[in-house]
């Protein structure tokens, strides 16, 4: 079994001061034995990372817990693959493809970047906006604050598909649309809303043109 770290504190509340670190073990053997209650605040590393060394932290009830051990572990695989381009997981539903890489994600931290499934993205309409050059460490803070609260499994993505667009250089959206083209046989192009409108240059519609008999484009413009 996974030997593990010592991440977790509570919160004394006679002398207002945290005891740890402690293991997630040594932290359940508190509870067991009164020392803390459900209720109790608690807080590892990540959080800490997230929210400040004084944060408030989480109640123990709600712990995520995994049942589940990876061989090899998430270090040792994130330590073989590190530098390479591409890596594929392969598996039946529910076999822990998503789980995988959101423990990869845990570990690097605000330095990576986790691209979830979003099964379905309604875009019409975008707009162009400045992308915040820090940006991405509030994408972090939010999955953690997500991972360590929800109690479903989501696969939401941080990153929506019209801010990936609208921040593509033209070159690398021509080459986007073009792998759309060949992988769908659809066309798709960005036009103006209002070309009188100089004022509000960023604002442009999606349109897909279906190739083939019977061409049709959607959108208004």
């Amino acid at each position: 079994m996974k030997a593990q770290k010592k991440e977790w504190y509570y919160m004394d509340e006679e002398n207002g001061q945290q005891v740890g670190p402690m293991t997630l073990d040594e932290l359940d053997a508190a509870r067991r034995a009164g020392t803390i209650e459900e209720y109790s605040y608690v807080i590892n590393t990540q959080i800490m990372r997230q929210q400040g060394p004084h944060a408030r932290g989480i109640p123990y009830s709600t712990i995520l817990r995994l049942n589940v051990d990876f061989i090899p572990t998430v270090e040792a695989f994130h330590s073989t693959r590190a530098g390479k381009l591409t890596t594929v997981f392969s598996g039946p539903n529910n076999c822990g493809k998503t789980l995988l890489p959101k423990q990869l994600f845990l570990l690097v931290g605000q330095g990576g970047y986790l691209i979830a499934c979003n099964r379905f993205s309604h875009v019409d309409v975008l707009n162009t906006r400045k992308v915040e050059e820090h940006e991405h460490r509030c994408y972090y803070d939010n999955f953690i604050q997500n991972y360590y609260m929800s109690k479903a499994n989501t696969e939401d993505n941080q990153l929506k598909l019209e801010q990936v667009i609208t921040t593509l250089k033209d070159q690398q959206r021509e080459k986007l649309f073009k792998v759309c083209k060949d992988l769908l046989g659809n066309e798709f192009s960005l036009k103006r809303t209002d070309r009188r409108i100089r004022s509000a240059p960023s604002m442009w519609i999606w349109t897909e043109r279906i190739c083939g008999t019977g061409a049709a484009e959607r959108g208004s413009f």
